[in-house]
């Protein structure tokens, strides 16, 4: 895309891609530039180069944090919470990268470290890339005490996902669908929910996605 730099983000979004004033105003609620959050869109300047994440609603307490001056932005990282250390924390997330993309040319990694760096949390993040997980079987293997018996990558990763208090997990679309290796990991979740079935429960999660293609309008590709 073919656009002038070095202006606002609310220039590049309502003068030059047509998009409404009152649409970016009441309607785009998150506005990720470069990695960090946009609170003033007037005064936020897109560069050569630059990244841009634009969300209508992100929930929990991620989207509150990230939401363009909403009441808990504090949270984030370099404001108000540089005053909570990281020992202080009372949460610790997962992070998930879905892709098996390499870290440097990985959406999907860039997206889920944005989102962990700026919740002013604890976290630990893991890539699938390279894992070998399968898809859940239906053996019912876990239904008695809770832990899948296959034995593949998943097994060292479950006692960090009991663990954590929330979750980020990003993946990549392939063909308008999450990937396969991200839908195979999650499918072995099924193993938590039998028995009590709490050691998920009420813990919060945040999912994001990367995806592109090939843009067609009026018999014109672009």
């Amino acid at each position: 895309m073919k656009a002038q730099v070095g202006c606002s983000f609310q220039n590049l979004l309502c003068e030059q891609l047509g998009v409404g004033e009152d649409y970016l105003t009441n309607r785009i609620q998150t506005i990720i530039l470069d990695g960090k959050p946009v609170d003033d869109e007037n005064t936020a300047i897109v560069h050569d180069g630059s990244t841009l994440a634009l969300s209508i609603a992100l929930g929990s307490i991620f989207g509150a944090s990230f939401r363009k001056a909403g009441v808990v932005a504090s949270f984030r990282s370099g404001g108000a919470a540089s005053c909570i250390s990281r020992e202080e924390a009372f949460m610790k997330i997962l992070g998930i990268v879905g892709s098996s993309r390499k870290e440097g040319v990985s959406g999907v990694h860039q997206l889920v470290t944005t989102v962990l760096e700026n919740t002013a949390f604890d976290y630990e993040l893991v890539t699938l890339r390279g894992k070998k997980i399968g898809g859940c079987i239906a053996c019912l293997g876990c239904v008695k005490d809770n832990i899948c018996k296959l034995n593949d990558d998943l097994t060292e990763l479950r006692p960090l996902i009991a663990e954590a208090d929330a979750y980020v997990i990003g993946a990549p679309n392939y063909y308008s669908a999450l990937n396969a290796l991200t839908h195979a990991f999650l499918e072995r979740w099924y193993q938590f929910r039998h028995q009590e079935g709490d050691t998920l429960w009420g813990k919060l999660g945040v999912a994001v996605g990367v995806g592109g293609g090939i843009r067609y309008h009026s018999g014109r590709r672009y």
